[in-house]
């Protein structure tokens, strides 16, 4: 693929950012008790989730994003609720949402239970922890500008993973390559990793930032059966079954990447995980 126009993760990858040694792969994850915990899905096609208590098809919802910011709080948030399927002795429980003036208990539901409670509504409480001090540490980051790879890293840690962001440059295929292959070694052990896409200046000076997030997961649900590779893309709440070498190689399909064509940052594990039960190897 011949690399024509320039991207912010270009830039910064001229300047020296994002060449950091990958970490050591985390141990496979184990087999979730409950298969139904991998709200990212198991299989390609439309994704649903439940909503309240109806455990029946009509008591599903699409697990699209809810508004054109929201893809990168849907991907925390379904990958919140996969990790703690897989890791639920590690897990701990998210931060307080119980304003702290209403005069009641300060709770802590899990992703998925916020997910099932009001799925809208849990989008947007997760864009404002990625947001709250996302930028130095200090100032809130826009909202407007959906999901910041550093806030998300950060709340994906709630979940007893350590997660880290990285630039991933499309200027350099060795680069490219490496980092893929990383990412796509951690999907297939069970953890989820967030993509961030974007396409460059021949399109235009705002195309050349992150402009949406899927998730690249391979369920840890089935022992007996082939490892699968999916992209699930918010946008549409559909899974996308995806090979190594369309991801490493840079030819993966747009559509599998919200109709951008370039993968320029990644989010993904940092730290080895402690598991007793591991999930079958590629």
């Amino acid at each position: 693929m011949v690399q024509s126009g320039y991207q912010l993760s270009t830039f910064l990858y001229g300047l020296g950012a994002g060449r950091r040694r990958l970490p050591t792969l985390p141990a496979p994850a184990p087999f979730p008790d409950d298969p139904n915990g991998w709200l990212l899905g198991v299989q390609p096609g439309e994704v649903s989730i439940p909503q309240g208590g109806d455990t029946s098809p009509h008591g599903r919802t699409s697990a699209r994003q809810t508004d054109p910011t929201t893809c990168g709080s849907v991907s925390v948030l379904l990958s919140q609720a996969c990790l703690d399927a897989v890791h639920p002795q590690d897990a701990p429980d998210s931060p307080a949402t119980t304003p702290l003036n209403s005069g009641q208990p300060a709770t802590s539901p899990s992703a998925r239970q916020r997910i099932v409670t009001d799925y809208g509504a849990a989008q947007h409480e997760t864009k404002k922890r990625t947001n709250s001090r996302a930028f130095a540490g200090i100032w809130t980051w826009p909202h407007r500008w959906g999901t910041p790879p550093w806030g998300a890293a950060r709340e994906l840690g709630t979940t007893g993973v350590r997660y880290r962001h990285q630039i991933v440059s499309p200027a350099s295929l060795p680069h490219t390559r490496k980092v893929l292959t990383y990412a796509v070694d951690c999907a297939m052990r069970g953890y989820p990793v967030l993509l961030y896409t974007g396409s460059d200046t021949r399109v235009s000076v705002s195309a050349a930032v992150p402009r949406h997030v899927v998730v690249l997961h391979s369920p840890p649900v089935v022992a007996d059966a082939a490892p699968t590779l999916f992209l699930f893309d918010p946008a549409t709440g559909v899974n996308h079954a995806v090979n190594r070498d369309e991801l490493t190689n840079r030819d993966t399909p747009p559509e599998f990447l919200g109709g951008w064509r370039h993968i320029v940052w990644a989010v993904f594990p940092n730290q080895p995980a402690q598991t007793t039960q591991q999930k079958v190897e590629p």
